[in-house]
């Protein structure tokens, strides 16, 4: 068996990547926002660097990550602190009148389920889910999911057959689905 650091930490990642692929575009958006208040107009290069430095910093603090609070919000945060340093670095002043103005609008354009604090009971139940799952699902699982490994791959290195990962990839997408959407109860 793996240890539970191991099977926590890919929890994490798990469920770090769910939160992320569902605020993507949100938060490219508000990076975009962030650069058009320094004349950046149309530079979305910048704007995914920005944001993909901030996810940066984001996982690797994830462990200070409040769940009260709105993943988006928090990400957001961080971001707006890595753009103030980065244009401090080539001497752009921002007003910070817009800079809460920007966050007031994006507040209000994501979807109520954040300011009900969805995301920390996502991430929460997420982790729950995939403790309950079968050591062999949750390996599959991570080696797909979080390092990004082909079927193929994966059979080579688990001995077994690209039939039987396929299933279990099948089998862990299918008790992830069931398990959130009974909101953490194993199905």
């Amino acid at each position: 068996m793996r240890p539970a650091d191991s099977s926590s930490h890919s929890a994490n990642r798990i469920a770090f990547e769910i939160l992320v692929r569902q605020h993507q575009r949100a938060l490219m958006a508000y990076a975009h926002s962030l650069l058009v208040s320094i004349g950046r107009v149309g530079d979305y290069t910048g704007a995914e660097d920005l944001l993909q430095d901030s996810l940066v910093v984001a996982f690797e603090n994830l462990h200070r990550f409040d769940h009260s609070r709105s993943f988006p919000a928090w990400v957001r945060g961080i971001m707006r602190f890595r753009h103030l340093k980065n244009a401090r670095a080539v001497s752009k002043t921002i007003s910070p009148q817009l800079l809460d103005a920007l966050d007031v609008a994006h507040e209000e354009l994501l979807p109520n389920l954040d300011q009900d604090g969805i995301d920390s009971e996502l991430m929460v139940r997420l982790k729950s889910c995939l403790d309950k799952l079968s050591l062999p699902v949750q390996q599959a699982i991570e080696l797909f999911y979080l390092r990004r490994m082909t079927v193929a791959a994966i059979s080579e290195n688990c001995g077994d057959a690209t039939a039987t990962i396929k299933k279990r990839l099948q089998r862990g997408r299918d008790a992830l689905y069931a398990c959130l959407k009974q909101g953490g109860g194993y199905v």
